[in-house]
C-alpha cells in the first residue's frame, strides 16, 4: 500500500514546484530547463488545491489549503463537495502532521472523526517543501516533452507531458494473489492503475514567476488516466470479484469522466488552525 501511495503522492507533488533537471534540446525543453534553473530551491508559501471530477450522475470537487508549519510538517483545511443524482453533500476536513503521522479530521453525519495515518513519512512531508520535479525526476525522469504556451516579461507558462510508462514501470504488481480478499482487490486495482498509466497521456501546465522562480499556478489533467484505468478494469472479464453494477459504472467512467487538479499560490491564507472543538470532540475512526 505504501508504494502505491508514494507514487500517487509523487504525482501530486508535481503540483507544488519544479527543479533543476537536465533535459534534451527542443525549444520547449530548453525553456523548461531555464525555468527550472531559476526556480526557488525551497518554497514554503501556503497554496490552494482544487480537484474536480465529473461523470454522468456524479460531480464533485475537493478544495483545500495547505500551509507549512514553522518547525516541520504541514497543515490542511478544506472540504469535499459532491452531487450524486439530485443529492448534494459537503464534508469539511482538516489534517495535521506530527512526526511521521498524518492526523485527519473529517465530519460524518454531524460527528467529527479522527483518523491517524501512521505510514505518512516525513520524507513525503519534506518532499512537499523541495523543488518537486527534482525529487520525482531523480527516480523516474518523468518529463518527456514540453512546450511554451505563453510568455510575458514577468511569467512563462509551459505545457509538460509526463512519461507515464516510466511511472508504470516503477509499479510492482504481485501476481501471486494472497488469500486475503482485501489484498487481492488491492493488487487487482494496482494492476488496473498500471495498465491505465501505460495507455494514457498525462499533461500538466505550469506558470512560473520569472523574477524569483516561484510557481503561480499548476494544473495536472488526469482525465485520460482515469478513463484508461476504468477501461482496464471494465475490459477484465476474468475478474469474478466484480459485480455487474460495478462493471456498468466503470464503463460510464471509462467514457464520460473528467479529473483535473489545479494549484494556486495567489491570495492563500496560511494562518488557519484546526479548531479546538474539532480536536476535542473527534472520535477515533473504526479500522
Amino acid at each position: 500500500m505504501y508504494k502505491t501511495f508514494r507514487i500517487l503522492v509523487m504525482l501530486l507533488c508535481l503540483i507544488v514546484l519544479s527543479s533543476n533537471a537536465a533535459f534534451a534540446t527542443p525549444e520547449g525543453m530548453q525553456a523548461l530547463n531555464q525555468a527550472l534553473g531559476n526556480s526557488a530551491q525551497t518554497d514554503q508559501r501556503p497554496f490552494k488545491v482544487t480537484i474536480t471530477c465529473n461523470a454522468p450522475l456524479f460531480s464533485g470537487s475537493v478544495n483545500f489549503d495547505i500551509a507549512f508549519k514553522k518547525k516541520s510538517g504541514m497543515k490542511v483545511m478544506g472540504s469535499c463537495d459532491y452531487t450524486v443524482l439530485s443529492e448534494n453533500a459537503s464534508i469539511p476536513f482538516y489534517a495535521d502532521t506530527k512526526k511521521k503521522d498524518l492526523i485527519c479530521y473529517y465530519q460524518s453525519e454531524g460527528q467529527w472523526i479522527k483518523y491517524t495515518y501512521s505510514d505518512f513519512s516525513n520524507d513525503i512531508v519534506n518532499g512537499l517543501t523541495l523543488p518537486i520535479i527534482q525529487s520525482v525526476e531523480n527516480e523516474f525522469n518523468i518529463i518527456k516533452d514540453a512546450e511554451v504556451l505563453g510568455e510575458t516579461d514577468s511569467q512563462i507558462t509551459l505545457l509538460m507531458y509526463i512519461d507515464n510508462n516510466k511511472l508504470a514501470n516503477a509499479i510492482e504488481v504481485n501476481d501471486n494473489l494472497d488469500s486475503n480478499k482485501n489484498k487481492q482487490n488491492e493488487n487487482i486495482a494496482l494492476n488496473y492503475f498500471k495498465q491505465g498509466l501505460q495507455n494514457c497521456t498525462i499533461s500538466c501546465t505550469w506558470s512560473v514567476d520569472k523574477s524569483n522562480g516561484f510557481t503561480n499556478t499548476f494544473e495536472i489533467d488526469l482525465t485520460d488516466l482515469v478513463k484508461s484505468t476504468a477501461k482496464a478494469a471494465y475490459d477484465d472479464t476474468n475478474n469474478t470479484l466484480m459485480d455487474a453494477q460495478t462493471r456498468e459504472i466503470l464503463g460510464i467512467v471509462a467514457n464520460y469522466s473528467v479529473l483535473k487538479a489545479n494549484v494556486t499560490y495567489v491570495d492563500v491564507n496560511g494562518d488557519f488552525e484546526i479548531p479546538s472543538n474539532v480536536i476535542k470532540s473527534a472520535k477515533k475512526a473504526k479500522k
